[in-house]
């Protein structure tokens, strides 16, 4: 499952990239940024918590960033994303609709507004270990 990680801050999207590298049901973790943005590498100077398969430009939209990537799963950090752009998300599952869009956020209460927007999957998680483990709960193929 290739996962595209958008509207996060760095330090979360690496260490979700760095996470769910380790998922055997994860076959790719890219990570949407700032072109600007440098795109750290897994090594013992930078540490574990700047891997990604990859990085992509965060495009002004969305549904650029999952057809670059060719994403199976939209991960959005919620906290950052909303209020998204009118449309956003029926764009994207016009263009794609075989992605799902899961939202992240340590606020409870934004559950409501999400679903609203059309994202399919929500997730409350207050780390980002917390994040692996209600994916892998929700999107991992049953063993």
């Amino acid at each position: 499952m290739r996962m595209l990680l958008s509207d996060m801050a760095p330090d979360t999207s690496a260490r979700l990239a760095y996470l769910l590298r380790r998922e055997s049901w994860v076959t790719a973790v890219l990570i949407a940024e700032p072109e600007q943005a440098q795109t750290a590498v897994d090594s013992p100077e930078e540490g574990p918590w700047h891997a990604s398969e990859g990085s992509i430009s965060a495009g002004p939209e969305l549904t650029s960033r999952v057809g670059t990537a060719n994403a199976d799963v939209l991960l959005l950090d919620w906290d950052l994303a909303a209020p998204l752009p009118t449309g956003a998300l029926e764009s994207l599952a016009a263009a794609y609709p075989q992605t799902l869009v899961a939202a992240l956020s340590a606020r409870a209460e934004e559950r409501a507004a999400a679903s609203a927007a059309g994202v399919a999957t929500f997730i409350h998680a207050t780390t980002p270990e917390d994040a692996v483990a209600a994916l892998r709960a929700t999107l991992a193929p049953e063993r």
